[in-house]
C-alpha cells in the first residue's frame, strides 16, 4: 500500500495516524483528540486567515480561482457567529520507538 496521501486530509482518523506510526516502527501509539475554540479577530481577519491556512488554504493556494466562490461562502458561515469563534479540531499523538 502507498503510505503518501497528498491530500490534506491524510491524518484524519486516529486509527490511520497509528497505522502509519506502526508501520514506521513505533509502538505505545497514542492519539488523543484536543479541540480548543480559537478566535482570530473580527470577522475580516478571521475569514483573511481561514483563507490561508489549513486545508482551505492548500487548496486555495493550488486554485486561486476558487477565493471568490470560497469567501463569500466562508463569510455567509462566519456572519451568525458575533464573536468569529470557531474550533480548532487537532490530534495530539504521542508514540514510542523500540530502538
Amino acid at each position: 500500500e502507498d503510505m503518501v496521501d497528498p491530500t490534506p486530509f491524510s491524518l484524519d482518523a486516529a486509527d490511520r495516524i497509528d497505522d502509519v506510526l506502526n508501520r514506521a516502527g513505533f509502538d505505545e501509539v497514542v492519539v488523543t483528540a484536543h479541540d480548543e475554540p480559537v478566535v482570530s479577530g473580527s470577522l475580516d481577519e478571521t475569514l483573511a486567515v481561514l483563507l490561508r491556512v489549513g486545508a482551505l488554504g492548500k487548496i486555495l493556494r493550488e486554485a486561486p480561482g476558487l477565493v471568490p466562490k470560497a469567501e463569500r461562502a466562508v463569510r455567509t458561515m462566519l456572519e451568525p457567529r458575533k464573536d468569529a469563534r470557531l474550533k480548532a479540531a487537532t490530534w495530539i499523538v504521542t508514540a514510542r520507538s523500540p530502538g
